[in-house]
């Protein structure tokens, strides 16, 4: 995904970017080198499929992730500050918990996951 600036954020199954590593979720400088301003921890434990930006410079990242950098649950979805850090005051609106794990009330108990995301704008009154 090109953002303002021409850096490039991607998403993917990797661990390591030219040799650096990266949890799934690297951004690159308009060079092609990996911004080390952009520091993701270990990142997503399983496939990052697709990516957004919001408003405010934060990174949503969907796939078939269960957890993130700091090891909280994630349910296919997480919020990314502007540095790559796991914001974990985010969590999706439908989750609900049943046992020992949150899944959203919308998706099967079955290992389901998301595949892309889209940003919405909508015109407030």
């Amino acid at each position: 995904m090109l953002l303002p600036g021409g850096n490039v954020l991607v998403g993917g199954s990797f661990t390591q970017y030219n040799g650096v590593a990266r949890g799934r979720v690297v951004r690159l400088l308009p060079t092609g080198a990996v911004d080390t301003g952009f520091a993701t921890g270990a990142g997503a434990n399983n496939a990052v499929t697709a990516l957004a930006t919001t408003t405010g410079g934060q990174v949503l990242a969907v796939g078939n992730l269960t957890q993130y950098d700091s090891g909280s649950a994630r349910t296919g979805l997480v919020r990314l500050t502007a540095a790559g850090a796991e914001d974990a005051a985010f969590t999706p609106p439908l989750l609900e918990t049943r046992g020992a794990s949150a899944r959203p009330r919308s998706w099967p108990a079955a290992s389901c996951w998301c595949r892309a995301i889209s940003r919405l704008s909508m015109a407030r009154p």
